[in-house]
Formats: C-alpha cells, structure tokens, sequence
C-alpha cells in the first residue's frame, strides 16, 4: 500500500524506501508484506496515517488521526506532527470529536451546531477560563452560548460575526500554452503503479480474475448465437412480370430472361423464394408479414439492361425493385 501510494505520488525510488521504511518503525507497523485486510482496527488507522503523510505533504487533513492508539505511540505521532509543523512548514488541520487530542495545537477552533465559536490558542483559552482541560473550556463555551453560564463571559473577540460575501466568478482569459501540453515524468510511474496494483489485486482475488474472464467471454458467445448469426430460410417474394407475361417489345437483345439468371443465383440456403402472379399479391405479402420483402422484375427487364447505356428511359426499366419489411429494424 505504501509502495502504491509513494509511486502515485511520483517519489524517487531512494526517498521511497527511506520513507517506507521510516515510517514502518515510526508507527510500529506489523509486517511490510502484510495485506491490509488482515490488520487490526488500530494498525489499519497507523497504515492510513503513514499513506497520509508518507510524500511529505504541505498541507495535511487528519481526522481523529490518535484515537484507538497506545499511549506512547500517540505521544511519538503528536512529536512527530510538530516537528513536521516546525522543521518541514507542513500545515495541518485536525478534525475530531475528542478535544484533549489537539492540546499541541497551535490554534484550536471549537464549532457547535455548524457554528464556529471560538478560535484561539490551547494555553490562551486554558488560562481564561482557568481550568485544566480543553473540555471544561468547551463545556463553558457551550454554556456561555446558551446564556445559562455568567461566570466567564466571552469576549466579543472570541465570537465572530461572519458576513455572507457574494462570490463572483470570472472567466480566465489564459490560454492553454502547448509547453503545458507535455505529459509529466511522473505519469508514467502512476500508470505502472497502477497496473501493478491491479495486478495483486487479481492475483489475490482469483475468483474475480475468474468472472472477469468469464463474463465477456458468456455475453460474447451469446451475441453470436442470438443477435449476430446469419439469417437462414428469410421468405422473399418474387413478381417476375418478365418470365411471367414476356417482353412486349421486339428486340434484337441477344440475352432474354436475364432476370430468370439472376434470380436462379440467389443462395437458396438463405433466401427462400416464394413465387406471386400479381404485383399486388406480391407486396401485399410483405404488409401482411408473410415475407421479409419482394423482388418486383419489369416485363422489359432484360432489353432495357442491354440499352441502358443508349437511353436514360430504360435505367428504370432494367432495375429490380426491393420492397422490405422494414419495420422490426
């Protein structure tokens, strides 16, 4: 986990292993190759703690980071946060619900009911109400808020009457330069993080890896078999009003019935033909559903396919007409 998080954040190879490392002995944590599943309540809060702050970070959000913690180890977390506060100008805001934890604060905020009451330093706030414990201060606070508590009033410094500002946005007029196109050295190792990551993470879980497979391969054979296989026995009716009634034209064309080879060469296995005397019965047929669609063949089919290229009348002429049931499209 450490060694995924360093290299997301983009740390050299030599400070991650001085970190990790660092960090492993700081916390007390158990064996580095441990899964994090597998710690308890206590040891997963110090892994989260040391993922937090394992790149050094400027700016740094804990949330009740030594609740649940040994004694000593809290005191060496609490050193170690002001060290990072002092030596490394590292900024950290603290959450929590216990109030004693934030005594080494520098300063403390104290809210009720979404209200923020008071925000000045431990010491100043102990020394004011003269009592021992960042709770009695708290418990005071509340009191004085509710006006039930007279013996130490606030003062109006400590209680802050926040305006509500209108906040405007404006459009950035910067443009994006292409120098700040270039990709970031450090991607590479977060995408190589990454795929290292989901890496383990199949590994460890075969069942997954096994769905993973499994799945795309059910809903690809099912597709071909339900959705993409090739049409078989599709009905199409035929009007062929040139075999029918004959040419009404005498011609010298030496090709006749040309739409008789064109029909024989249509894939019986794929189209079944079905034969009607009329034009009407034909497509009627295809509005009825009896048939997928309707081959209608001019009665001049074949003399207009060999004049064709002498009259533009006989393009007409010499073309099949399809007439589909379109409608489950």
């Amino acid at each position: 986990t450490l060694n995924y998080f360093a290299q997301i954040y983009g740390m050299d190879e030599s400070l991650k292993t001085k970190r990790i490392n660092f960090l492993i002995n700081f916390l007390s944590l158990p064996n580095p190759n441990a899964r994090v599943k597998n710690l308890s309540g206590g040891e997963q809060r110090r892994v989260s703690l040391a993922v937090a702050i394992v790149h050094s970070p400027p700016f740094l959000i804990l949330d009740e980071p030594t609740v649940g913690v040994d004694p000593m180890l809290r005191e060496r977390v609490w050193q170690h946060l002001v060290l990072l506060a002092k030596q490394e100008k590292t900024t950290i805001l603290i959450t929590t619900h216990y109030v004693e934890e934030a005594r080494r604060a520098h300063v403390i905020a104290l809210m009720r009911s979404g209200r923020l009451l008071v925000e000045q330093s431990p010491q100043y706030l102990l020394n004011h109400f003269d009592v021992i414990t960042l709770e009695e201060v708290f418990l005071n606070v509340c009191r004085a808020q509710e006006s039930d508590f007279k013996a130490h009033p606030l003062p109006k410094s400590f209680i802050e009457t926040i305006d509500e500002k209108q906040i405007e946005l404006k459009r950035s007029e910067s443009f994006v330069t292409q120098k700040s196109l270039h990709l970031n050295p450090n991607y590479w190792k977060r995408g190589k993080s990454l795929v290292i990551k989901d890496y383990r993470r199949l590994t460890r879980n075969l069942l997954i890896l096994f769905f993973q497979i499994l799945i795309p391969t059910i809903s690809m054979t099912l597709f071909c078999l339900c959705v993409g296989r090739v049409p078989l026995n599709l009905k199409v009716a035929v009007y062929n009003e040139e075999v029918l009634l004959g040419s009404n034209l005498s011609h010298t064309c030496v090709y006749n019935n040309l739409s008789r080879y064109f029909i024989d060469a249509i894939d019986r296995e794929h189209v079944q033909l079905i034969n009607f005397n009329t034009r009407d019965n034909a497509l009627k047929s295809v509005e009825t559903g009896e048939t997928f669609g309707a081959l209608v063949v001019d009665r001049d089919f074949s003399y207009a396919l060999c004049n064709r290229m002498n009259n533009k009348t006989n393009i007409k002429k010499s073309t099949i007409s399809y007439f589909g049931d379109f409608t489950g499209l």
